[in-house]
């Protein structure tokens, strides 16, 4: 009976005193590498404005983007006017393959 209560007593204080802190760390964040050379496909929120024939697109957090996507979604916020106050049609600037390709 003593082993027991020492056995269920050591698991308690056991239980008690062990824990662990554990984050995960951020997605992105300075000077962090995912893939080194390589695109990665991550999707945000950017800056645009129409200068003539263009549309100027930008982030102040990524160096260097690789495609531009506007309106790609079920119900897209559209916010892009021309001079007119047209809206602008979804497009993108990419022809990558998506996940429903080939099914």
């Amino acid at each position: 009976m003593f082993m027991r209560f020492c056995f269920v007593l050591s698991l308690i204080i056991i239980t008690l005193t062990t824990f662990a802190d554990v984050r995960m760390p951020a997605i992105f964040s300075e000077n962090m590498v995912l893939q080194h050379d390589t695109a990665v496909s991550v999707w945000g929120w950017a800056n645009a404005k129409i200068d003539g024939d263009t549309i100027v697109v930008w982030n102040d957090k990524i160096v260097k983007p690789v495609a531009v996507r506007y309106a790609w979604a079920d119900n897209p916020i559209c916010n892009l006017y021309n001079k007119a106050n047209l809206p602008a049609l979804p497009f993108r600037t990419d022809d990558w393959q998506g996940i429903t390709f080939g099914k």
